[in-house]
């Protein structure tokens, strides 16, 4: 299928189904559209952290060279 963005709220709902037990996972993934792995992987995160979407870095780019101090040394 590719990479696609996988709405929280759509991701929310197939854990929600599962958990309560109200379609089985193969109804659920035929009507969400993503695999069982992908599924898996969200179920797996939402146990750890408690959210459905990893959280960003706070690193974003290349890596620096020079941090402010060095700068304001210049």
């Amino acid at each position: 299928m590719g990479n696609r963005k996988i709405s929280a709220d759509l991701k929310l709902a197939a854990i929600h189904l599962h958990e309560q037990g109200i379609l089985r996972l193969d109804e659920i993934l035929d009507c969400v559209g993503f695999s069982r792995m992908t599924f898996y992987r969200i179920k797996k995160l939402y146990n750890v952290t408690g959210n459905i979407v990893k959280p960003r870095s706070q690193y974003a780019g290349r890596p620096r060279v020079f941090n402010l101090e060095d700068l304001h040394y210049l």
